[in-house]
């Protein structure tokens, strides 16, 4: 090879394929949390105990009134669990239940509440714990786990350099205090995780624009930071790149500036971890709390809240919660790993459940895990990976294993003809209409059949392609349609182009593109300025007052690829408020268990329309429909 190098005449061409950041932190986070004394018990998911009163985290009595009059039922058993002893709380959030509002209520109660160790009159009580080990087993797993500890920690030596891990240097720290002053004697720190950035942007927004209650029932925004990249512009305030920009014009001296815009150093890293010290709740990527500032902090957390856990691979779970554990590091495998055993991901899930439980087991850190496995799961594109379950997110393992859940049922976002099927398909018809919900979700257009909550088109003359070095599908006579379909709808209700209440969503990227291509094409302007077109992955978390779903997949005797997750099913056609118009092949479709259940319950409620080259122009003209 180096032979080849030297040799002047040939020319190397280096691309880069991705970063290692965030596989070497979940590999780093597997490795550091290994064997406990807990592990018949874990891994057999048996959950701990039933609580006592006397042992759950108090409120005051303003705050436990706000609880009682803000939130539904369902929502008020997930907060209350949430002060529990329990080292996990799964929480699972069908589509509308308010599942970011749970988690505002959370961080309320979290934020406000005495643990046991404050309950004393004579002083500070410890919190309860399981059996401790001996302080010197203790410190011989931390040993074995953690060899780094007289040396460079691993994490230090591969992050990236090139500003790849999101942290920028800073001299200090100006976070203002919080707007009220608390009565509290414990003050919790919480960790609130997601899988992406919008997931995690999504919740920074809901804490500025509504901020948490007090024990006094006064709302306010607490001190945050948000850590990473690609801080949505909503919430730049508690970035912390701006956070350390204006550190940077405040101190106003250019040797200042020098020394924080070159290589990152021991007073760079102090100068981030104090402004995350100050934080009363950090927001964070998964991948991004394994970044080697959180080893620098002087306070851990109390609380780790994972948002979209459903979404995650089991290793990028075990991320938040093994890096704050700084001061246990245990071993997870008594023999080297290796990457070609092909029972290893296999095995992997099942330690990794035992290893995030035990530790939240032994440092008090409570895990809530918040998440709705019939929703998109983790991107795996390894099939051998996904056949060993790698696939297969912690929160949907330990519910299968029998784990209690709080479901939240309550559900305020969709007109009830569109919940109708998802509920009874994905939820074991558990879910329930919040008050009022059919009368706000119902809209002018619904006079027309065509234009009703629910509707199936079936476009049985469309033809699926695969576009020339694409991996991907699309269906033109869709996109005709679809495009036809919308031209109606808008031309008839005008404020559907205002305010982008209209969604168009598709499985398939390539026919993501080609609608915004034509939609440019039709109408002279950028679908993005006037209908959100987007892919099912790209839509989740998103509500729209209509939305309309290409199937794309239409042959005579193949099958329809990933269209089949059902998960993915159900994230497309409950996005929509008030109408949800899913445009595809019926026959092709009905090789589906699933999605046969969906074109069966179109045509018992009389909303499934065949449309062809004939009937095209008449099936969409509402008169005729009216």
């Amino acid at each position: 090879m180096r032979s080849h190098i030297c040799e002047s005449e040939r020319q190397l061409y280096f691309m880069k394929m991705c970063s290692l950041s965030t596989i070497a932190r979940e590999y780093l986070a597997v490795r550091t949390i290994g064997f406990l004394p807990y592990k018949d018990l874990i891994l057999n998911a048996v959950g701990e105990n039933s609580s006592t009163e006397a042992e759950r985290w108090k409120i005051s009595i303003s705050l436990k009134e706000y609880v009682e009059s803000t939130f539904n039922q369902y929502q008020r058993e997930a907060i209350i669990a949430g002060l529990s002893p329990k080292a996990f709380v799964l929480i699972q959030g069908p589509p509308g239940t308010g599942k970011t509002q749970t988690i505002l209520g959370l961080l309320s109660t979290i934020l406000h509440s005495s643990p046991t160790r404050v309950q004393s009159k004579n002083g500070m009580l410890e919190l309860k714990r399981e059996v401790q080990l001996p302080i010197e087993e203790k410190r011989k797993h931390w040993g074995l786990a953690s060899p780094w500890l007289n040396s460079v920690n691993p994490r230090d030596s591969l992050m990236p350099k090139d500003g790849d891990d999101g942290f920028f240097p800073t001299t200090g720290n100006e976070l203002k205090p919080e707007a009220v002053t608390s009565s509290r004697k414990y003050r919790v720190r919480i960790l609130v995780c997601a899988p992406s950035n919008s997931a995690l942007d999504e919740i920074v927004l809901r804490v500025l624009n509504g901020g948490v209650h007090d024990e006094c029932d006064r709302p306010y925004t607490p001190n945050i930071v948000r850590i990473g990249l690609k801080a949505h512009h909503s919430i730049k305030q508690v970035a912390l790149d701006e956070l350390v920009k204006g550190k940077r014009v405040s101190a106003n001296k250019s040797s200042t500036d020098k020394q924080s815009n070159g290589p990152g150093g021991n007073n760079d890293d102090s100068g981030r971890a104090a402004l995350l010290d100050e934080a009363t709740i950090v927001f964070s990527t998964l991948s991004f709390s394994g970044s080697h500032i959180f080893s620098k902090l002087n306070r851990s957390f109390d609380v780790v809240i994972i948002d979209e856990a459903a979404q995650a691979v089991e290793p990028a779970t075990l991320v938040p919660l093994a890096n704050q554990c700084k001061k246990v590091f245990l071993v997870l495998f008594t023999t080297p790993l290796s990457s070609k055993d092909p029972g290893l991901f296999h095995c992997w899930g099942h330690i990794w459940y035992s290893v995030i439980t035990t530790a939240t087991l032994i440092f008090g850190i409570l895990c809530f895990k918040v998440g709705d496995p019939a929703q998109l799961p983790a991107t795996v594109i390894s099939d051998v990976a996904k056949n060993h379950g790698y696939g297969t997110s912690l929160f949907e393992r330990l519910m299968q294993a029998g784990y209690p859940v709080k479901m939240l049922k309550t559900q305020y976002r969709m007109h009830p003809e569109i919940r109708s099927f998802p509920s009874s398909e994905f939820y074991e018809d558990a879910l329930v209409d919040g008050d009022d919900v059919k009368m706000r979700t119902q809209r002018e257009w619904h006079q027309y059949r065509c234009f009703g909550p629910f509707c199936f088109f079936d476009v049985h003359e469309g033809k699926e392609t695969r576009p020339s070095g694409s991996g991907s599908w699309i269906n033109t006579e869709e996109v005709d349609f679809v495009l036809f379909l919308y031209q109606k709808l808008i031309t008839r209700y005008p404020t559907l182009k205002s305010g982008n209440q209209v969604a168009i969503i598709s499985p398939y990227r390539q026919q993501v593109k080609l609608f915004q291509k034509r939609f440019e094409e039709t109408f002279g302007v950028s679908s993005q300025e006037i209908v959100d077109t987007c892919t099912v992955d790209g839509c989740q978390g998103r509500e729209k007052d209509v939305a309309i779903f290409s199937c794309v997949r239409a042959s005579e005797d193949k099958g329809i690829g990933f269209v089949e997750d059902i998960r993915r099913m159900n994230v497309g056609i409950t996005r929509a408020k008030s109408a949800v118009l899913v445009v595809g092949s019926a026959s092709t479709l009905r090789r589906s268990k699933q999605w046969n259940k969906l074109v069966e319950s179109a045509e018992k409620r009389d909303c499934f329309f065949q449309v062809n080259a004939l009937k095209v122009i008449f099936i969409c003209i509402p008169v005729a429909l009216k």
